[in-house]
């Protein structure tokens, strides 16, 4: 269909002065390795047809498929960085847990610590007591957030044919390892070093 004939019978929308306008213009280019160049002869021509001196500014802008995905793209990593200081947060509310529950269990089990120590367990065996204890807290809870996040996906790509959640195993065992991380790193926090066996944060450890 001529434009004349389309900015008549269809497309009526006129400007203040009168005339028709074409507010967007769509191409297509052969291949994929053309795409500069049609971008840079499309410029030169909309430049020629406007009138556009040489070192003046253009009045048209040109978006290619690369442009959009570069804005995606930035959109992306500004999300993926979101969610990661979320994710940092709530790794250290989940340890300062952690670093609490150990403090509370070797306070509460004075008794059971000097009990093992006075039949013959070293002071090696009660540390490696607790931080089993801590790295299992930490690897269940991490445990919990895999089946969560695993069904999320799950139940998204159910929702929504045409989005394809995955959870892949490296994504699993990074949880992992982060949470056995976390847990060992509060656990030991939790003690601190140089203090007198008797004192209530490091009994009879």
């Amino acid at each position: 269909m001529p434009l004349t004939t389309a900015q008549d019978r269809i497309f009526k929308a006129k400007t203040l002065n009168g005339q028709y306008e074409v507010s967007v213009i769509y191409a297509s280019v052969e291949h994929a390795d053309h795409m500069e160049d049609a971008q840079q002869q499309i410029t030169e021509l909309m430049r020629e047809r406007r009138g556009i001196a040489y070192l003046d500014q253009d009045d048209f802008s040109i978006i290619s498929q690369n442009d959009i995905i570069s804005v995606f793209g930035d959109i992306l990593g500004a999300l993926t960085i979101f969610l990661g200081a979320i994710a940092a947060i709530s790794l250290l509310v989940g340890g300062i847990g952690i670093m609490n529950i150990m403090l509370v269990s070797v306070t509460e089990r004075t008794r059971e610590i000097g009990l093992r120590k006075a039949v013959g367990a070293k002071r090696s065996d009660v540390l490696v007591q607790f931080l089993i204890e801590a790295i299992t807290l930490a690897v269940v809870g991490g445990g919990i957030g895999i089946a969560l996040g695993w069904a999320t996906a799950f139940g998204v790509s159910t929702a929504f044919e045409a989005f394809d959640a995955v959870v892949g195993l490296d994504a699993v065992l990074t949880a992992l390892f982060f949470s056995m991380a976390v847990g060992l790193f509060f656990w030991d926090l939790s003690c601190v070093p140089g203090e007198p066996v008797e004192s209530d944060r490091c009994v009879a450890v």
